[in-house]
């Protein structure tokens, strides 16, 4: 025993005095290697194993025409708005509101660079609002002069800033390859900014089916849609997870022309809201033209129970000549199953509808249903305002609720601001110009 220890003691002995450089030398790249690669492994991780988010989207678009998630993700605002409204500073160090609240006054935090590297200055900011003057005091200051007080102005300056199209400015993420195909985009690369952050990789379509095909294949692994049918379609897959949100952001909606001679009558609108199902299939149930996220929602608002006996008393009492009412009722594609309940609901309660799929918004209508963004600030002025023949598509017409827009627009304590919105929900919801129906579901499918 004691014989062969010390054989194998000379026999690795001499080989280790014979091969000590090459062995040495190999410790030493080894070494150097082990650090060398420690070092470099987050880097090529990012690139080559890090995790990718193929995200599907149907629209068409262009450099000019960012979905607003890809602008959110590459840039910032100057500022932000907080739950009940008060400014929070984004890519303002500080701010001051002057001259009876007509000069809104902003400072930049310094050092702060466009995704391209260049500095990012107030002579960046190209903001050209009508009948508001900006003025850049330095390159770090600039001013927003308003001819008279207007609490709703900072809601203009929540906007992710963007130039050149496709660089923004301290964003989570940068833009980078895309493909055009006859001028609209095909796929966007955008690169994250934080190493925990995944990578995005936008893919356009034109059609549902092909962004259903495309998640199939495996080309996107991540879809954001409120519609059930497409929702139904992967639930049985197990390699995929399906979550639910509320979309407080849109609000399915009734619009009634109040101009023409049938809907002129707030007890006509009345009746007709008695045929609107609840569909809490499709959505949360919505009260009034506030979503409940803003400082100025009141829950307490007029209801409207479904009814369709009472639609039908009602039309059968009000048609002396026993003539059926006839209404245009317009709608998308994309609400094409929402408005057929309704259809024939109202059919039910003996009138005749003239439903139409229309792509664009009809300048001539008797019911129009479609999904409304309702503004982040309580303000309406633009959508029910009588003196607005763009935004207020139902020819609405209040002396009341006019008076009452022109003062939320005035008054800047918060606090008054939400007596008169909540004197304007009340008004609105009892006048009926539009029903407001719910906010929809949002469905987010992603494979595991």
């Amino acid at each position: 025993m004691y014989k062969k220890i010390r054989y194998y003691y000379w026999l690795i002995f001499s080989f280790l005095k014979k091969n000590f450089k090459l062995l040495f030398l190999n410790f030493v790249i080894g070494f150097f290697l082990v650090i060398l690669f420690a070092s470099f492994f987050p880097l090529v991780n990012s690139f080559i194993f890090s995790k990718v988010e193929k995200i599907g989207v149907v629209g068409t678009y262009d450099l000019t025409n960012l979905p607003g998630e890809i602008q959110e993700a590459i840039s910032n605002p100057l500022l932000s708005l907080s739950d009940k409204g008060e400014i929070t500073p984004v890519l303002i160090s500080s701010y001051e509101i002057l001259d009876g609240n007509k000069i809104y006054r902003l400072r930049l935090k310094s050092d702060i660079r466009w995704s391209d590297g260049e500095k990012f200055t107030a002579y960046d900011i190209n903001l050209n609002f009508k009948g508001i003057e900006t003025k850049v005091i330095d390159e770090t200051t600039i001013e927003f002069r308003l001819k008279q007080p207007l609490s709703i102005f900072p809601i203009y300056l929540t906007k992710p800033l963007i130039k050149d199209e496709k660089i923004g400015v301290a964003g989570l993420y940068t833009f980078g390859e895309y493909k055009l195909q006859e001028g609209h985009l095909v796929n966007v690369q955008l690169y994250p900014q934080k190493k925990t952050f995944p990578k995005r990789s936008y893919h356009f379509y034109d059609t549902e089916n092909k962004l259903i095909n495309a998640y199939k294949k495996g080309s996107v692994n991540f879809i954001r849609t409120p519609k059930v049918k497409i929702v139904e379609q992967f639930s049985p897959w197990k390699n995929t997870t399906i979550t639910k949100e509320v979309n407080y952001r849109q609000m399915m909606t009734l619009f009634f022309d109040t101009k023409k001679d049938v809907l002129s009558s707030k007890e006509t609108r009345e009746a007709i809201v008695w045929s609107v199902p609840y569909f809490e299939e499709y959505g949360e149930r919505a009260k009034g033209p506030i979503p409940p996220f803003s400082w100025a929602y009141f829950k307490d608002l007029k209801s409207y129970t479904p009814n369709p006996l009472k639609t039908k008393d009602f039309f059968k009492k009000d048609s002396s000549d026993e003539k059926r009412t006839e209404l245009n009722f317009y709608t998308f594609y994309d609400y094409l199953e929402v408005a057929e309940q309704i259809k024939k609901n109202l059919e039910g309660a003996g009138l005749t509808i003239n439903l139409k799929v229309l792509s664009y918004l009809p300048q001539d209508f008797d019911l129009l249903l479609t999904v409304w963004n309702p503004p982040p600030d309580p303000d309406q002025y633009y959508f029910w305002h009588s003196t607005q023949r763009t935004g207020n598509i139902t020819n609405y017409k209040n002396v009341r609720v006019d008076k009452l827009l022109e003062d939320g627009r005035k008054t800047l304590n918060v606090d008054d601001r939400r007596k008169i919105y909540i004197e304007f929900q009340k008004n609105i919801v009892q006048d009926l110009p539009a029903h407001f129906m719910y906010y929809p579901y949002v469905y987010t499918i992603r494979k595991k």
